[in-house]
């Protein structure tokens, strides 16, 4: 972001809500493990 100005842009009043980072994290944490699970049945695969 050091040469943000020579492309045009700017950034201003960031903020971030982190409820939602969490939230979203937790969502994405869940969708993997899901999948990770799903494959391990159908490849009958026991740890």
């Amino acid at each position: 972001m050091h040469q943000a100005d020579d492309y045009g842009l700017s950034a201003s009043n960031i903020k971030f809500d982190i409820k939602k980072v969490v939230e979203r994290s937790r969502k994405i944490s869940q969708q993997l493990s899901s999948g990770i699970n799903h494959l391990m049945k159908k490849t009958k695969s026991l740890f």
